[in-house]
């Protein structure tokens, strides 16, 4: 009899340890959504609708996303994607495959709004608020187009910033880059702050700008132009400058060339910075997000209920053996307990 009660005890305290270390798993589950290098999405009650080789956002979400998928879309499809804050360490979208697009999602709150640890990715259409880094690339062949940001961190080759709407907070930097070879800057509208540090902040990396419209300049008190010319190898060639009138009244157009006679220089350190200075502005279209969409089911695809309309896994999705097992062990305490009470050993029974 106690030998079977110690067993039974044993087996009932195992089975609730199994039901703790799910339970924990299942929570951890929940602190982000995984797209799998197969496809699968976790957990199943994420907020996304496949389509092919599409991964579309169904509804405004809290939780990271890690992709470990290659040859994918993910498609905001004008969803919010809202961190807790800029100094949660946690990034809004992890890419840890190639050849991932990331587009139309609105990126708030997290210290990184997209961060790419493998090559060849694009980052397009996107609108970055209120992160510590909006964009951080930590490898190479990068495009990060039509977006609007604010911040970006760069470790990596042949990456290219083009076609985004740039807005450089106060105290901060638009680029920091570092150990990086080939990156291009072009056709972007680069918006400073009255206390904007610097355009680009660097070391042992070479790049080229060239084709930008560097508009609030007047404004800006804190020498953000003249920092970014120190160190490293900067290559500016044909940009537009918001304060040239101002500074050059004298000088006058090459020709019809669209290009200035005289260089454009640094204010603080007297150093060239563009030899070839734009009369007008580069003619691009300014980015352009989606907005939400009225959600209609599209046949033959899979789709995951919010998370507000799902149940939640961590409470509900235990396996069922474990719940059986659960059950006869309660049956089986029960038998023990009974039979103690009636003063009968286990293994006998009445006449």
């Amino acid at each position: 009899m106690k030998k079977a009660f110690v067993l039974l005890s044993v087996l009932v305290l195992g089975l609730l340890i199994a039901l703790v270390v799910q339970a924990q798993l299942a929570v951890a589950q929940q602190l982000s959504i995984l797209i799998q290098a197969d496809g699968k999405v976790l957990p199943t009650t994420a907020p996304i609708q496949q389509v092919d080789g599409t991964y579309k956002i169904t509804a405004d979400i809290t939780t990271p996303i890690v992709v470990e998928k290659s040859n994918i879309v993910l498609d905001g499809q004008g969803f919010t994607i809202q961190g807790t804050g800029d100094s949660n360490d946690q990034a809004g979208i992890t890419l840890k495959s190639s050849y991932v697009t990331v587009t139309n999602f609105h990126i708030s709150g997290w210290q990184i709004g997209v961060h790419g640890v493998d090559d060849s990715n694009i980052v397009s259409r996107n609108n970055f608020t209120s992160n510590d880094y909006d964009v951080s690339i930590y490898a190479d062949n990068y495009q990060v187009t039509g977006n609007y940001l604010g911040f970006l961190r760069i470790v990596g080759d042949n990456n290219s910033i083009s076609k985004n709407v740039i807005s450089i907070p106060d105290f901060k930097s638009g680029f920091w880059i570092s150990q990086s070879l080939g990156v291009v800057i072009e056709a972007n509208v680069v918006i400073l702050k009255e206390m904007s540090t610097s355009f680009i902040s660097s070391d042992n990396s070479t790049m080229k700008i060239r084709c930008n419209n560097f508009l609030n300049i007047e404004v800006n008190t804190g020498g953000a132009l003249s920092l970014s010319l120190q160190g490293d190898s900067l290559y500016w060639d044909g940009n537009y400058w918001s304060d040239y009138r101002t500074r050059y009244p004298n000088a006058s157009e090459i020709g019809t060339s669209g290009i200035w006679d005289t260089p454009y220089l640094s204010t603080q350190l007297r150093r060239i910075i563009d030899r070839t200075p734009l009369v007008s502005p580069c003619n691009f279209s300014e980015p352009f997000i989606d907005e939400k969409p009225n959600l209609t089911l599209i046949p033959g695809a899979s789709v995951a209920p919010s998370p507000d309309q799902a149940t939640n896994s961590s409470g509900t999705n235990f396996p069922s053996w474990l719940i059986l097992l659960l059950i006869l062990a309660i049956v089986l305490v029960a038998v023990v307990v009974n039979r103690k009470r009636l003063g009968k050993p286990m293994g006998t029974f009445a006449a």
